[in-house]
């Protein structure tokens, strides 16, 4: 029997279990993470999804939203877990307000799978010649 993505219960039969924000930065998120980003430190990002766009399509809302409010795009990568089964990396971008605040704006398909309401995130360390000059 494959059960992709869910579980397996003592009947053996297959069981939803969703991909979610892992609770914590654990031993094992962190290992994961460095070996993406090795210089770049997970953290959670506040969820403010904006309304009347498209779900999933981050690079398309967050450039839109810097349009429109300012700020700049930050890429990285959003962490999911399915605890027991398996933790993945999906490219993400989210929005730097123009007082610094990270936020996703980018509505998700299901608005459960972001229980905490936070993004795990892991953006990409800016190196000097990428950061933005001041002014």
């Amino acid at each position: 029997m494959t059960c992709f993505l869910y579980g397996v219960s003592v009947r053996g039969e297959c069981i939803i279990r969703r991909m979610t924000t892992p609770g914590e930065v654990s031993p094992l998120v962190l290992q994961f993470c460095r070996r993406i980003e090795p210089d770049a430190e997970p953290l959670y990002v506040p969820v403010a999804p904006l309304g009347g766009v498209p779900t999933n399509f981050c690079n398309l809302v967050v450039t839109a939203k810097v349009a429109r409010d300012g700020g700049e795009a930050l890429s990285g990568w959003t962490i999911w877990l399915n605890p027991d089964v398996m933790i993945e990396a999906e490219a993400h971008m989210v929005w730097r307000s123009p007082t610094g605040d990270l936020i996703d704006v980018t509505p998700k398909p299901d608005p459960h799978s972001v229980l905490t309401r936070v993004s795990a995130a892991l953006i990409r360390p800016q190196h000097p010649q990428q950061a933005s000059s001041p002014g």
